[in-house]
This record gives C-alpha cells, structure tokens and sequence, in this order.
C-alpha cells in the first residue's frame, strides 16, 4: 500500500534556452521570492528544438545561480549519463554543491539526444548499454564524492586513483529520470534517492509506483527510501472561464502537450481543483512536484500556484 507523502517539495522547471544571462537570473530570484522550494533545468549543450538556439552549459548556468540566491535547491532534469567525462562531471557538481550550500540535486537519466553526444565527441551506446552506463556513473559518483580515493573499472567508468578535493560532508542525493518498466525502473530501484515519473507518464503513475515498488523487492531495497517526484505540466486560472481561454488558446498555438494537462491527475485547473489533485498524489506516495506552467506568462501563473495552492500545504506552527 502507498504510504502517505508529508511536506510536498513545490519545484518550478525552467527553460533557460534563447534566454540572456540578465532575464534568467532576474526570472529565478522572482521564483525564489514566491516561496517555491526548487527549481529544474534541462541540462543540454545544444538546444534540442533547434541546433542554433542559444543555450547556456547547465552546470555553469546552476553555479551562477547558487552564487546569487540564498534558498532555492537546484537540480538538472536530467544529466545524461554519458555526455561527459564522468570523473570531471563529479568535480563540477561537487563544485556547485560547496557554492550553494549544499543546495544541489543532481538528475541523472541514461539520455536521448544521439545528436548531441556525437557533436561533442562522446559515444552513444546502445539503449541496454546506456542504462548500464547511468547504473556505473551514479556508482563511481557516490564513491567519488565520500572516499579519499577511487579506482573505478566497469564497462563504462574507467578512472584510477581519483580524488575529489575539497570532500563533500553530506554528498547531494541523486534523481534519476526513467520510465521503462524492464531497464529504467530498475535502475531507479538500485541506485536513486529519488525517482521522477516523467510528464508524458503523468497518468500511468499509479501503475510505475507499483512497477518500481516490485523491483525494489527484487533488489531488497525499502521502497519508501526513494522520494516520488513528478512532472507536471501546470495550466493554472483562477476560475473556470478564464482556465476555457488557458486550454482554448493552447490548443490553437498547437501545444502539444495540452492533452496531457488534461488527464485526471494532471494539476491543470483553479486553484482548488489543483489542491485536490496534489493531495491525490501525496495519497498515492509522491511528494515532489516538477511544475512546468503552460501558457501566456508562466511566471504570472507560477505566481497565482504560489499564492493560492502552495500555502494549502505549509505547516503552522
């Protein structure tokens, strides 16, 4: 049985690409400001939807902002395991961690772009074999950031007597990003503190919860040790005439994803139907939410999320 969430983590995804340094960082203090807990980026070394988009590195962009805020955690949604060299991926996130505080959550997912890895100059395995290499880097990279030194031989991580200085006292917990049942999932069950269920799998929550809980049985590992996460693409309005424009104009850009917002737990509708629906998902176990807000001015919607639904969930004191 789900066990019941506590003290929903409310995260904003947002997409820096085509953006200047000076609006990125003016949107996330903006962000920050409206009491939200963490914020999400893709991290791409190329703009997926268009080769000639500007697009900042991701980890650079994270150390940027750590640097500039004060409570926000931050995490990549996701990192592909292999687009880097993993022993100096390790250095740069630990890096970042000691600039924000020990504010980082590093995502991890065994990646897609082929594209891109071939542009840098990094192989793309197969599907199997990418998997394996998200198992090994997650491993090499526990190891990394706790022991004094690390010789590291797998298939993919090959790294000898390497050492990250200065330590990490509480290394970040990890996400990782995956949905197939038979590879991913199990993935998730060895290796991730969290696991995000990904918003094209939005209505099939239910049933990868009971996929997931299965492989961790396999592995022997309590499935209550990995925190839920899920991304949510968020049509918000305050009243239902307003929301009939939101999804309307949607569909009239051609938003893909508009039908996905539409499923019965998607957290698209006002603010009350919204409570109901995040307290469907703290019912069926899942307590972190990945907000991805559709429509004209999505920080003027994340700003109504902030002011009507996330205080449903704050404690009093």
């Amino acid at each position: 049985m789900p066990i019941r969430a506590v003290d929903p983590n409310f995260g904003v995804v947002y997409l820096p690409f085509g953006r200047a340094w000076p609006d990125i960082l003016m949107d996330v203090l903006r962000i920050e400001s409206l009491g939200f807990d963490s914020l999400w980026i893709p991290d791409h070394l190329i703009a997926p939807d268009n080769p000639s988009r500007p697009v900042f590195e991701g980890w650079s962009l994270l150390a940027g902002l750590a640097a500039q805020t004060t409570r926000l955690r931050f995490g990549t949604l996701v990192s592909p395991a292999g687009l880097r060299n993993p022993a100096h991926l390790g250095k740069v996130i630990a890096t970042v961690d000691q600039i924000s505080g020990e504010r980082l959550t590093p995502g991890f997912g065994a990646g897609w772009a082929e594209a891109e890895c071939r542009a840098f100059n990094m192989p793309f395995p197969s599907t199997p074999d990418r998997f394996d290499q998200l198992r090994e880097v997650v491993q090499f990279l526990r190891r990394f950031w706790s022991e004094p030194e690390v010789t590291f031989t797998g298939d993919h991580v090959r790294v000898t007597d390497v050492v990250c200085t200065p330590r990490l006292e509480s290394p970040p917990p990890i996400l990782i990003a995956a949905g197939g049942e038979k590879r991913g999932l199990r993935v998730v069950a060895e290796e991730a503190d969290i696991w995000t269920n990904s918003s094209g799998d939005h209505e099939q929550l239910e049933h990868k919860l009971d996929v997931l809980h299965a492989h961790c049985d396999a592995v022997g590992r309590d499935p209550t040790a990995i925190r839920i996460s899920q991304q949510c693409l968020v049509g918000i309005a305050p009243d239902t005439t307003a929301l009939a424009v939101l999804i309307a104009a949607a569909r009239s850009a051609a938003n893909e994803d508009v039908d996905v917002a539409r499923h019965p737990l998607a957290l698209t509708g006002t603010p009350s139907q919204i409570v109901a629906r995040v307290e469907q998902h703290l019912e069926l176990g899942c307590s972190m939410f990945m907000l991805d807000f559709f429509g004209p001015d999505p920080l003027e919607r994340a700003s109504l999320f902030a002011r009507e639904v996330i205080p449903c969930f704050r404690r009093t004191e």
